[in-house]
């Protein structure tokens, strides 16, 4: 089933500093980033049933340009105290041209003629402010305390894919989740209000050891989720499947994330015989719920990474165990797949002679199967262009990669 998609982006950004002053300092910029898309899928055969004699047009000349304007003003109060405020303006245009499927029967002739009936033209005015305070109250400690509302329009699949034909639907996605997807061109932009506090510790002679921490809560209106099709949805009327997978709209709700990031490091040992060992590691939580209860999607249950560092001369060595706990906190909405937790392990080492370097390494050291939380439902043997079939429901998860060797050889000029 051939798909072809053609698309053209181009733009610019243009920034200026100023220092005012020892204490103050401003950014000022434009930026423009401007994006065609044509998205269609050619006949397989000019006497086809329902993939014939046309063109399925998918999307057809979308547009999404956007316009931004920003700036920002650093303030070094003191030695041991700074802040920054930002501000920007995005205004963001998005359109698209008529759509038609394969012929004019009427399952793609009904809801392409309701599509092109429509008022494509869409425009977004967001506004994003940042603020950040940094205190370093001696030389061992820094704290950092910011509030940023962001903001992010839609995209052009999520409001503008048309079609709820059960050959259709489940072409459309990026989740590799196996579920089928529709556009909703209705769609609000995400507003974040994002809170984070870090406080970060550290050796202020040697330099041997260093803490982060970083806790954050985020609060989103009209969150970029999906609802399950329905009767009651007015452009998403298609009957849901019985195997798992499901047929979806994208939908905004109000969501709230909150978690945690933890980073660390320490000299170990250190001679000239030996050479210089160290190790690192890595911590983080993440939780999203929509306001109206569930989970969100492609949330990362907590995970560890553990880096033990080496080296000696021109020869860097490092050992690496990545432990990630399992995941229960599932989206029920998308159906998505439990995984257990498991511990990898890899391993590389390389050596440097001036402007040439060779890396061996070995990931998934053990040859572990596992499964990754993110990385959605296993649907290489099932049939693709339906997803009502019952022969593969949606209850696996996608397997990572085994073990994997490899050698790479570097050359620099």
């Amino acid at each position: 089933m051939p798909m072809e998609t053609r698309a053209k982006n181009f733009g610019y950004k243009i920034q200026a500093d100023w220092f005012l002053s020892h204490r103050d300092s401003i950014r000022l910029g434009n930026e423009f980033h401007s994006n065609q898309l044509d998205d269609f899928w050619p006949p397989i055969c000019t006497k086809c049933a329902d993939m014939g004699p046309n063109a399925l047009i998918n999307l057809n000349n979308a547009t999404r340009d956007r316009v931004g304007t920003f700036g920002e003003w650093e303030i070094n109060w003191s030695p041991i105290l700074k802040s920054l405020l930002g501000v920007r303006y995005d205004h963001t245009m998005t359109d698209t041209s008529a759509v038609h499927g394969y012929n004019d029967k009427s399952f793609y002739a009904n809801e392409a003629n309701i599509f092109n009936a429509l008022n494509h033209e869409r425009k977004f005015n967001t506004f994003d402010v940042t603020a950040l305070t940094q205190f370093n109250p001696n030389t061992s400690s820094q704290y950092e305390f910011g509030y940023a509302r962001k903001n992010r329009a839609p995209s052009l699949y999520e409001m503008y894919t048309w079609s709820t034909w059960g050959m259709v639907m489940p072409m459309i996605g990026w989740f590799g989740d196996g579920n089928a997807y529709t556009g909703n061109i209705t769609l609000k932009p995400e507003t974040a209000h994002n809170l984070s506090f870090t406080a970060e510790y550290f050796d202020p002679e040697e330099n041997e050891w260093t803490v982060k921490v970083t806790p954050y809560f985020s609060y989103v209106e009209n969150f970029i989720d999906v609802d399950r099709c329905g009767s009651s949805a007015f452009t998403c009327r298609v009957s849901q499947p019985k195997n798992g997978f499901y047929n979806l709209q994208f939908a905004n709700h109000d969501a709230r994330l909150w978690g945690m990031d933890v980073s660390g490091g320490i000299e170990l040992y250190q001679s000239s015989n030996a050479g210089h060992f160290s190790a690192r590691s890595i911590m983080s939580y993440v939780r999203g719920e929509r306001m109206d209860g569930g989970n969100l999607y492609h949330m990362m249950p907590f995970n560890l990474k553990l880096d033990v560092d080496h080296q000696l001369a021109f020869w860097k060595s490092t050992f690496e165990m990545q432990f990630v706990d399992s995941k229960k906190d599932v989206q029920s909405i998308r159906n998505e797949v439990q995984t257990p937790s498991y511990i990898v392990l890899n391993a590389k080492t390389g050596i440097q002679w001036e402007k040439v370097g060779l890396d061996v390494g070995v990931d998934n050291l053990l040859d572990k199967q596992y499964y990754y939380p993110s990385g959605g439902s296993y649907i290489g043997d099932y049939y693709t262009m339906s997803i009502n079939s019952t022969k593969f429901p949606n209850n696996r998860a996608l397997p990572s990669m085994g073990r994997l060797v490899y050698v790479g050889l570097t050359i620099s000029f």
